[in-house]
């Protein structure tokens, strides 16, 4: 039985490093003390610079890896199609975009960069030869609303089985494998009427009323048109339709790198709203040999989250599952 390789992308410590509580050095630290075979960097929260790249700044970052004994495993970078008022990026710009990614994640030492599916299979395609070049794996992200047997999932699979090399693959986040919202989803709301309503509309969404459905119900009850929003997430970000296992298992054969999202990981370390027992099984079952990573996105609904504790007992459950 192969040793899970556990990664903890720094993005789950956002929260404080965005409020000036910690500092970058203080991320990669509490990294460490949390046990991480690796990290990710999300190069957009984190580095200064970005998109651009400063030495100054990539040498510190190598330094800090080194003084505390960091894998660098993943950088993740954005294709931002919105840079432009007037248009989004067209193939050539995301092109230009992804090999400047690649160069600044080679010099920084990482060995898999991760895109969004917004790249295409074609543009993907066409920078091929260049992370061959620099021994970089290029994955794109398979994050909800989006499924394994979303249209544009089954053209990057059919990439990857026709291509067959290990430079190109998908980072599967488990965003796309929730069955519904995390017991912390309304934490974060006031009390009062306007709780309950949506409270009603949680109650809804888990017995699997439609979206429109649930917005009949929201004015029925005399709710704010704000909950629109609260819906909006509800399909956004759970899903009450059969989550796909088989397809997960599908792509797996094309990933070294795993998003292990979660929202709340409890004293049981159980994540309610997503099944990772059976979902490590699957990952496990198919060889997968690469890294999981924490992704913690708790503070969203909970600002009262402790995330080191979070983190913590995520790494817990994943080793738990792994060994069982």
């Amino acid at each position: 039985m192969s040793k899970l390789k556990h990664s903890i992308t720094l993005y789950g410590f956002g929260g404080r490093f965005g409020s000036l509580e910690w500092s970058f050095e203080d991320c990669m630290k509490n990294a460490k003390e949390l046990g991480g075979d690796g990290i990710e960097l999300v190069s957009s929260q984190m580095m200064p610079s970005y998109p651009s790249s400063d030495s100054e700044w990539n040498y510190r970052f190598k330094e800090l890896c080194e003084m505390y004994g960091l894998n660098p495993v993943c950088y993740s970078a954005y294709i931002d199609i919105g840079m432009r008022s007037d248009r989004d990026m067209d193939a050539d710009e995301k092109y230009d975009s992804t090999i400047r990614d690649l160069e600044i994640a080679s010099d920084l030492g990482f060995k898999i960069v991760r895109s969004q599916y917004s790249l295409t299979p074609e543009v993907m395609e066409k920078c091929l030869p260049y992370a061959e070049k620099l021994g970089i794996h290029l994955a794109v992200e398979l994050h909800g609303p989006h499924v394994p047997s979303t249209p544009i999932w089954q053209e990057f699979l059919k990439l990857f089985e026709r291509m067959q090399s290990p430079f190109l693959g998908v980072v599967p986040d488990m965003s796309s494998f929730n069955y519904g919202p995390p017991v912390t989803f309304l934490n974060s709301e006031a009390p009062g009427k306007e709780r309950e309503i949506k409270q009603k509309l949680v109650d809804a969404f888990n017995k699997g009323s439609s979206r429109e459905d649930l917005i009949n119900l929201n004015r029925d009850l005399g709710g704010a048109d704000g909950n629109k929003a609260t819906i909006d997430q509800l399909f956004f970000l759970f899903f009450q339709d059969k989550v796909e296992y088989d397809g997960l298992a599908d792509l797996m054969k094309h990933s070294k790198y795993v998003h292990g999202k979660f929202f709340y990981c409890d004293e049981n370390l159980e994540c309610v709203g997503m099944d990772y027992p059976r979902i490590v099984k699957v990952i496990k079952d198919s060889g997968f040999d690469g890294f999981i990573a924490s992704e913690f996105e708790g503070l969203r609904f909970d600002r009262g989250l402790n995330d080191m504790e979070q983190v913590g007992r995520h790494i817990k459950m994943l080793k738990k599952l792994w060994d069982q």
